[in-house]
């Protein structure tokens, strides 16, 4: 079987991407890579490993044509926006199935689509039969 474990993203401001996901989404820093600046973070059971990345500016793709983007299963999906939101994420979607366009007079329900530092699309979720996996709900 296999299980996946790790994933990596490379990030301008390594400081600023550590405290989105460290501050706003929970994740615990682990430590430092061997011999570079890179960060470890966790949630228990995956490793998110934030590169430096100095290479020519990337442009951001808008939410639905990204080549990639994660779900994250948060407790509280209006804490978790608040955090984010003070940390200055742009939030550009509620309901991640649903992906309405973001409402910013109220606080999402159940899910919401965010961008991180580098324009990376999360989705937010406390609904925990968001993702499957296999036939199950993830629990």
């Amino acid at each position: 079987m296999t299980g996946l474990r790790h994933v990596a993203f490379r990030v301008r401001d390594l400081a600023h991407s550590r405290r989105f996901y460290e501050d706003g989404l929970g994740l615990r820093f682990i430590g430092h890579r061997p011999s570079s600046t890179s960060v470890d973070l966790s949630d228990g059971a995956i490793n998110l490993t934030l590169l430096p990345y100095v290479g020519p500016k990337r442009e951001a793709l808008e939410e639905g044509n990204e080549f990639i983007h994660l779900g994250f299963l948060v407790d509280d999906v209006a804490a978790t926006y608040q955090r984010l939101v003070e940390l200055g994420a742009a939030v550009v979607r509620d309901d991640v199935k649903e992906r309405r366009p973001h409402d910013t007079t109220a606080i999402p329900v159940g899910s919401f689509k965010v961008v991180d530092p580098d324009g990376n699309v999360l989705d937010i979720s406390d609904r925990h039969d968001e993702w499957r996996i296999g036939t199950q709900a993830i629990k």
